[in-house]
């Protein structure tokens, strides 16, 4: 029987940063269970917790740290394994069926590696997305030109926004699935963020998706949330209607 590995792709604001963090604070847990959590691809100064390096060596982003474990050094990590699982986290990994040259071979070199793949990614309702990432990128100045409405707009009409480094949101979660399945066929499988929350919990889904042991998964209950974007119902919505959210856009989400 191959060994698996799971990668999880994303996308943002969909609790991508409590996994990683979870992940790398049990880490030795999860290697005692026969899950590997590769050192290589994380240590990113913004974001260590993450398989970012991976992301970015792929999709050619100027955040590329060559002088970091990548792609190659990853690869070596998986064949040296012993553990029948393993599991990459990366959100921006999510941009990769825009390059779909550079995906084929990470598949493939996965395939070499003797990893059976499964590709996860979380979609969420389409609204709350939006407004999640609509303030992400305005408190990290990269905010596209344009208006809440005229990028709402957009997002509706196109399916997808372009922040100012180019980077590329998918709304659109049907046309993001075809594209991924056009290059690694029915192995990446979509997971509903929204009813997941709920029931059994994100962190806990996850884990259980994974092979994780029952002890992580009750442990994984109480875990704190990391990177959540602050949006009560009772604050005034980012769309500046001089309304409260719950009155505003958060009807819709």
């Amino acid at each position: 029987m191959r060994k698996r590995i799971f990668i999880h792709i994303g996308t943002h604001r969909t609790g991508s940063t409590s996994i990683q963090h979870f992940l790398n604070q049990n880490r030795a847990s999860l290697k005692a269970a026969g899950i590997l959590v590769p050192h290589a691809g994380t240590g990113i100064a913004t974001a260590p917790m993450g398989h970012h390096n991976i992301a970015y060596e792929l999709c050619g982003d100027p955040n590329f740290d060559r002088n970091l474990p990548h792609t190659a050094q990853l690869m070596a990590e998986l064949r040296a394994a012993r553990e029948d699982v393993a599991v990459i986290s990366s959100a921006n990994l999510q941009f990769l069926h825009r390059f779909p040259d550079k995906l084929k071979s990470l598949d493939a070199d996965l395939d070499a590696a003797g990893y059976a793949r499964i590709y996860l990614v979380y979609f969420r309702n389409p609204e709350a997305y939006f407004l999640s990432m609509f303030t992400q990128l305005k408190r990290t100045g990269r905010l596209p030109d344009g208006t809440f409405a005229s990028l709402h707009a957009q997002m509706v009409e196109q399916g997808f926004i372009v922040d100012r480094v180019s980077r590329y949101f998918e709304f659109d979660d049907t046309r993001f699935m075809q594209a991924w399945q056009a290059v690694v066929g029915p192995r990446v499988v979509r997971v509903d963020y929204d009813h997941v929350g709920e029931a059994p919990g994100l962190l806990e889904s996850f884990l259980m998706a994974i092979g994780a042991p029952d002890a992580l998964v009750q442990a994984a209950g109480g875990f704190p949330r990391q990177n959540v974007t602050r949006l009560g119902r009772n604050d005034h919505c980012p769309c500046q209607s001089g309304k409260r959210y719950k009155h505003c856009h958060g009807v819709l989400a």
